[in-house]
């Protein structure tokens, strides 16, 4: 690593961190949710995709039915929720209290981030002879500066982890196949992602790979 390798290094890390911190803030200092909350509110795609259906469905209920969830919880948004493996998936989430969780879910999708940052990193190796560790931390400062980035973790939405198996699938489907089929599952999470990636990576050849994740996010 160069002088100005280390230089890039240094101050994309302090940035990133700094963003970083600001994007994670809204997931301790939301009010805790109740009946008089806004439909749009800091960490509002968790309490009202992730935190109550789980647990709505931890008591045995069907969060599928907005009429349920409008009644037995302060939730404010209608909308079709994702696959069911997402309550599964995100049950860790949903067990200790709405704070604990949310910010516990907010660090997660900071790491998911990372991860992405991660992968693309990998990509760019193949093309340009830049250390991993520095593309990784100042694609991940990026993403945390952006306000794209920012609103994933502000608002608690899933995007982080379908970026990352949309990217894993497609970086990993001819080297990896098995683990690009587990990401491409991951797509699938929200349908709108997964069907277009399954087409696109069957019409590149990768056919095994498109069935095998469909496979799986269908028996999820």
């Amino acid at each position: 690593m160069t002088a100005r390798e280390r230089s890039i290094l240094i101050v994309a890390a302090i940035a990133g961190s700094l963003c970083a911190w600001h994007a994670l803030a809204p997931s301790w200092q939301v009010p805790l949710p109740g009946q008089a909350d806004p439909a749009e509110q800091r960490t509002q795609d968790f309490r009202d995709a992730l935190y109550y259906p789980i647990r709505e469905f931890l008591a045995g209920g069907v969060p599928y039915d907005p009429a349920a969830m409008f009644a037995h919880w302060p939730v404010r948004q209608d909308f079709n929720l994702y696959q069911p493996y997402h309550l599964v998936a995100h049950l860790p989430f949903a067990l200790p209290g709405y704070r604990v969780g949310a910010v516990a879910f907010s660090v997660f999708s900071l790491l998911l981030l990372v991860a992405l940052a991660a992968l693309t990193a990998y990509a760019v190796r193949r093309l340009v002879t830049v250390p991993f560790v520095v593309t990784t931390v100042v694609v991940a400062a990026l993403l945390v500066a952006s306000q794209v980035g920012k609103a994933q973790l502000y608002v608690g939405q899933v995007n982080p982890l379908i970026a990352v198996g949309v990217a894993g699938a497609l970086l990993f489907c001819r080297d990896r196949p098995g683990w690009a089929a587990v990401a491409l599952a991951l797509a699938w999470l929200k349908p709108q992602f997964g069907f277009p990636l399954a087409i696109l990576l069957f019409a590149r050849g990768s056919r095994r790979v498109a069935l095998a994740g469909t496979a799986i996010a269908a028996v999820a």
